[in-house]
């Protein structure tokens, strides 16, 4: 009998112990579970995704930008409206995609209105970097600022450089009107092509055929160059010549703002609508101002964004 009223103690005891020990899980589990709800940020609470958002309407535009100018539409008023056109249909591509996401997003005034006139410069052919009349020492633009002048890419053959130091080598020179200058030499040092900017430890190498130079995004072959800062120490207004262009060469780009207060491009130097043999000049998008939205139940963010790809900080 006594070993009878044993069993059953050491059988309630254990499930008591049971009891005690699920009670104890589903506790643990329901204190887990609510911190989870707590710290758990609801969708569109964060400011983080209205700035993805803005991230992505100015990489977007800015690309539909370039590429509309580099189509050489012929007028001002022609690429302005292709522009126009690209914008408008990036826009309802965004919103079509933030739409599944329970996300209400969109651009406005994209009318064209709102689009600066600008001039882009280019030499696509590979060849010298001289004027249109064979001038290796010349002058691209006036009266240029930070504002004024994007996007001066180089791309640079190293079987066309004509030295081996900074010294007489191919030279991108930014001047302002008192003579305070920065400038970035470009050379073949053994082998290896090489863009030295002012001051020192400013040299960057690449061993290649050839490298596609930013100047102002101060990168080469798409890796920055720490001491290539364009127009450092120049001041507001300045010019940008080449100089000995004969002893460099490849393909160039630049985009110039020439709206009434902007820079002015030397007409002298280019050849008028596209031409396969010297540099040229043809219409283009400055840049482009528009309004964006970005809204959830949780978020309302609006706020207008300038679109100039490749001009300087």
């Amino acid at each position: 009998m006594e070993d009878v009223e044993r069993g059953q103690i050491i059988l309630i005891t254990g499930l008591a112990i049971a009891v005690i020990l699920v009670s104890l899980v589903l506790l643990m589990n329901s204190v887990i579970y609510s911190q989870n709800l707590a710290t758990r940020e609801p969708a569109g609470a964060s400011g983080g995704s209205a700035v993805v958002y803005r991230t992505t309407v100015l990489d977007g535009t800015g690309g539909l930008l370039e590429r509309e100018n580099a189509a050489e539409h012929g007028s001002y008023d022609a690429v302005r409206s292709n522009v126009t056109d690209a914008l408008t249909g990036y826009d309802q591509l965004l919103t079509q995609s933030y739409l599944q996401r329970s996300t209400l997003v969109g651009m406005h005034d994209v009318t064209g209105a709102n689009a600066t006139r600008g001039t882009l410069l280019r030499q696509t052919t590979d060849t010298t970097f001289e004027n249109k009349s064979n001038v290796a020492d010349w002058t691209l633009v006036t009266n240029a600022t930070n504002r004024r002048v994007r996007n001066l890419v180089l791309r640079i053959n190293r079987s066309e450089l004509g030295s081996s130091t900074a010294s007489g080598a191919f030279r991108v020179v930014v001047e302002n009107t008192t003579g305070a200058t920065w400038n970035a030499s470009i050379y073949d040092a053994s082998g290896a092509i090489t863009v030295d900017g002012s001051g020192p430890g400013s040299a960057c190498s690449v061993t290649a055929p050839a490298a596609t130079v930013d100047l102002i995004r101060g990168t080469v072959n798409g890796t920055a160059c720490p001491g290539l800062r364009f127009a450092s120490g120049v001041g507001s207004t300045y010019d940008v010549r080449f100089r000995h262009g004969d002893r460099a060469g490849g393909t160039y780009r630049l985009t110039v703002r020439n709206a009434s207060d902007a820079a002015h491009v030397v007409d002298s130097g280019f050849a008028t609508g596209p031409t396969t043999d010297v540099p040229y000049a043809v219409p283009a998008v400055y840049s482009e101002t528009l309004g964006i939205r970005y809204r959830t139940d949780q978020l309302s963010f609006a706020t207008h964004v300038r679109v100039a790809p490749g001009e300087p900080t």
